[in-house]
């Protein structure tokens, strides 16, 4: 029939519209990409995403129609034969209806049946279709992920914000070794922008925070002072002096008010409670250049382009003093610590101290021969530090007015000098691209801080004094350690000249502003680095995890010990100290937390050391217990029992102990190995413990009477360097510098086996949680994975290129984590021992690496002074990663290095360039 023609014709497979190749976007701008992206292009015959999906529903849709005609072809055929073979007069006939043939049933003809596999085979071809399409769909991701990357790693140096960005949309769109690493490398980096401070329209020429650091203001060229949190960056008041442009921006002392310095000579006192002027004073007839409050902030000193300085009542607006004298534009003015003198500098060249009770001249520091940018006071009051345009700073005599130390290095006029918190050094800061760190004795150069292009616009000494903040006209801030003038991090996102930078009162965030309109508030690593900057650099021991749970507020803290009695309480969620443990001395080389079963609910810590073992309460950091039983001698290590009411200890004086933590008494005394012991391990059920001795034995003991039971004797004379029980208490496997590891009968002392493909001592042994493998770890490079039962090798786990110092099973058994010697952790795959991950870091040696109780972070300490934090499931990794940007990408940017999905926010409430800011400073 014609019908069935048609359909048959209809139902004929449908060839989609010639795919597109696709072309990736251009590389970043100013970045040259790998060589290898080029051979990462996606070849001709894949397929751009609309042709193939359009081909896919034309065909699918064609099917589906084929199908419907068919069925009704099916159907007219049906009744067609009925038609014709079956006489009309046989309906009315009993007979013909009882007795009509099988052969008289209507069947489809042949036309139905080729069109039923016609359109078969159309269904195939749509399902061959299909999968060919996720395919290349995956395939493009894939490519356009590893394109991503390439692009983060080429902008990582000079915008982290953006690299950061990039990584994050790379990891969402292949999930790869190499684009995991770019991620964790992003954030590996020291230091971020958790905001930016958009919404000026002019630059911003004046920032400054509140005195507990809660808050920040900003002064700009439009005309306005905007206050800001000081920690989410979120605008909180916003005011106007009329247009004029703002050069400065001073916080009262109580933190609820700020004075502003315009270019049209007023000063003006805001009020954060009401959110308007309380007052505004007709301070000079030139431009408002400095502004500073006394300690008590009823008087307010302020500089201006008069060539005067005048102090104010800052209840009444009254003007109490006028101090005359320059003859030239005053450029800063500043309190004497006590609040009886001022000391102002000025375009003539000079610096001079004044009586701040009735403004009379006390002293001219007189003998730079050019502008003097800055006058600064040291602690009490004796010295003054002056900057000078002459490419000089001095030191001054405040009683006498006659300079002490002339600091001469910079070929460029010095902007910025500042006395160091202990003001042992002085730093300064050039247009000459340098920062240098002096004597402030000798008046020695120390340090010379080399990085920037162009001039170092402002400095600043960390609250400790550990670290050096400068900014410059390259618009970057860096970070420096203030010990050896090592380039710590460089702080990208600025776009053009920025002014200034400051630490936080808290010593863990900045504050920076620039040309570019807008303001930044950068933090401290959180989640890679954490900056034991109190240690001074001393060499980290071990890093531990507390042992509560995920869930729990207290499962986020870490526990770090380090050379020169330091132990540190970390918040891991924020990279806040909580508490640094006082009173300890010479090495701390272990700690551990107490079970979280124990009676304090695991908030009590050991740690041990060449003073000895002590027990602390970290929710406060005070001493519960110290432990005198070892004598002088040096605890080497310290572990809980399981239920966390005892703790055992081993020690340089050749025994182990066992003793009451919150008394400190000695409940056993385990002796009898002959030279120093090294390790002490409790059973799974807290009966027996096993130490292990450079006499190259281990023994168990008796936990509730302290008897002997076994001593292993095989490890012909090597140190027993690790121990470990099995989990349901029935074997212990031992570690020895005799290349060996052992597998022992815990009730009989029977050996069972021997592991002796090692080239180096074996350090560490862990078993499996359900004891089923058992990993080794050796000074030879390598970790092997064996059967537990079998001791069969069922894994080579290659890769680290020094000493292996630690390795754990993860709580679900699935992976192994390895610390070593090169300075990495690497993670494993433990069924397979392929590579999973490897985290970076350190500039040193990693001592030890280990699981929190969920598997989902690691802790990674290091011998350089610092402790790593890794997130590793790839969901946490890119939310972390979310929290180091304080942007996302802007549509151009978007555009440039995306390219082929639709515009879409990288990260949930940060905000858009170009839509949330009426400047950010970013073009498009």
């Amino acid at each position: 029939p014609k019908q069935l023609e048609q359909t048959m014709a209809m139902s004929q497979p449908i060839t989609p519209p010639k795919p597109k190749s696709v072309t990736p976007p251009p590389p970043p701008r100013d970045a040259t990409p790998p060589p290898v992206q080029k051979a990462m292009t996606p070849p001709p015959t894949q397929v751009d995403a609309k042709p193939r999906r359009t081909g896919l529903i034309i065909a699918v849709a064609a099917v589906i129609l084929a199908l419907l005609l068919g069925a009704a072809a099916g159907v007219l055929a049906t009744r067609s034969t009925s038609t014709s073979e079956e006489p009309a007069v046989a309906i009315t006939t009993p007979a013909a209806t009882t007795e009509t043939p099988a052969a008289a049933v209507a069947q489809p003809d042949s036309g139905s049946v080729e069109a039923s596999a016609t359109v078969q085979a159309a269904l195939a071809e749509a399902e061959a279709a299909r999968n060919t399409t996720e395919e290349l769909e995956t395939e493009l991701r894939v490519v356009n992920g590893l394109k991503l990357t390439y692009a983060s790693r080429s902008v990582l140096s000079s915008d982290q914000e953006l690299a950061t960005a990039l990584a994050i949309e790379a990891a969402r769109r292949s999930d790869s070794d190499e684009t995991t690493s770019a991620l964790r490398d992003t954030l590996a980096q020291p230091a971020y922008a958790v905001a930016v401070l958009g919404g000026h329209t002019d630059a911003i020429q004046s920032s400054n925070w509140n005195a507990d650091g809660s808050k920040a203001a900003t002064g700009s060229a439009d005309g306005t002072v905007r206050i800001w949190d000081g920690f989410t960056g979120a605008p909180l008041q916003t005011f106007s002096s009329d247009g004029a442009p703002v050069n400065s921006v001073v916080w009262h002392p109580d933190g609820k008010r700020v004075a502003s310095g315009a270019q049209d000579g007023n000063v003006t006192i805001w009020d954060l409670d009401t959110g308007g002027a309380l007052r505004t004073l007709e301070a000079h007839d030139g431009a408002v250049r400095d502004l500073d409050w006394d300690q008590d902030g009823r008087r307010l000193a302020s500089a201006g382009n008069d060539a005067i300085a005048r102090v104010w009542d800052a209840a009444s607006g009254q003007q109490l003093v006028e101090l005359t004298g320059h003859e030239g534009n005053v450029l800063s003015i500043e309190w004497s610590p006590d609040g009886t003198q001022l000391v102002t500098s000025s375009e003539d060249n000079t610096a001079r101290i004044w009586d701040a009770s009735d403004g009379s001249l006390l002293a001219t520091l007189s003998g730079h021969t050019n502008f003097v940018f800055q006058a600064h006071w040291n602690g009490d009051g004796s010295q003054i530090l002056t900057a000078s345009r002459d490419n000089q700073a001095w030191v001054w005599d405040a009683t006498t007015g006659e300079p002490i130390i002339k600091l001469t290095g910079h070929t460029e006029p010095v902007f910025n000098a500042e006395w160091s918190p202990d003001e042992t050094r002085i730093l300064t800061g050039s247009r000459d691209s340098l920062a240098k760190v002096w004597d402030a004795t000798t008046g020695e150069e120390q340090l010379t801080l080399v990085g920037h292009v162009g001039s170092v616009n402002n400095i600043d000494w960390s609250p400790d004094g550990a670290l050096i903040a400068t900014i410059g006209a390259d618009a970057l801030g860096r970070l420096w350690q203030a010990a050896d003038g090592s380039l710590l991090a460089v702080l990208t996102g600025h776009t053009s000249q920025a002014g200034n930078i400051h630490w936080s009162p808290d010593g863990q965030r900045l504050l920076t502003h620039g040309r570019d309109f807008t303001g930044r508030i950068w933090t401290l690593q959180d989640t890679g680095l954490l900056l034991d900057r109190e240690a001074g650099g001393a060499p980290l021991s071990h890093v531990t995890w507390s042992t509560a749970g995920s869930g729990d507020p207290n499962g986020d803290q870490l526990a770090t010990v380090a050379d020169g009695g330091i132990a540190t309480i970390w918040d891991a969620a924020t990279g806040t100290i909580l508490h640094r443990l006082a009173g300890l001395s010479g090495l701390v080389s272990y700690a551990a937390w107490q079970p979280a079963a124990g009676s304090n609910d695991g908030a009590w810590l050991v740690t041990t050391g060449q003073d000895g073992a002590k027990v602390w309460d970290t929710s406060s950091g005070e001493l519960v217990s110290t432990y005198t039983g070892h004598g002088s001698a040096e605890v080497t290590f310290a572990e809980w029992s399981p239920d966390g009411e005892r703790v055992a200890t081993a020690s340089r004086d050749g025994s182990a102990r066992i003793w009451d933590p919150a008394t400190g008494e000695t409940l056993l005394d385990l002796l009898g190995h002959d030279g120093r012991v090294l390790l002490v391990r409790w059973s799974p059920d807290g009966s027996r413990v096993v130490t292990g001795s450079v006499d190259g034995t281990a023994r168990v003991w008796d936990s509730e009477t302290g008897t002997e039971l076994l001593n292993f004797t095989n490890h012909n004379g090597g140190r027993l360097l690790t121990a470990a029980w099995s989990p349901d208490g029935r074997r212990i496997a031992t570690g020895s510098s005799d290349q060996t590891a052992r597998i022992w009968d815990a009730q009989t002392g029977e050996e069972q086996g021997v592991i002796n493909v090692h080239l180096s001592d074996v350090v560490t042994v862990a078993w499996s949680p359900d004891g089923s493998q058992l990993v080794t770890g050796s000074l030879d490079n390598t970790l092997r994975v064996w059967d537990a039962a079998s001791l069969e090798e069922l894994a080579v786990l290659t890769g680290h290129k020094d000493d292996v110092t630690s390795a754990e099973w993860s709580p679900d058994g699935s992976l192994i984590l390895s610390g070593s010697v090169d300075g990495t952790a690497r993670v494993w795959d433990a069924a397979t021992g392929a590579p999973v991950a490897v985290l970076k870091g350190p500039d040193g040696p990693v001592v030890n690496a280990t699981w929190n109780t969920d598997g989902a972070r690691i802790a990674m300490a290091s011998s350089d002074g610092t402790a790593w934090v890794h997130w590793l499931r790839a969901e946490d990794l890119q939310a972390r990663a979310c929290q180091h940007v304080a942007r996302n990408l802007s549509e151009g940017e978007w555009e440039r290095y995306v390219g082929i999905d639709p515009y879409q926010a990288t990260c949930d409430g940060k905000p858009i360039p170009g839509q949330d800011f009426q400047q950010l400073g970013i073009t498009d």
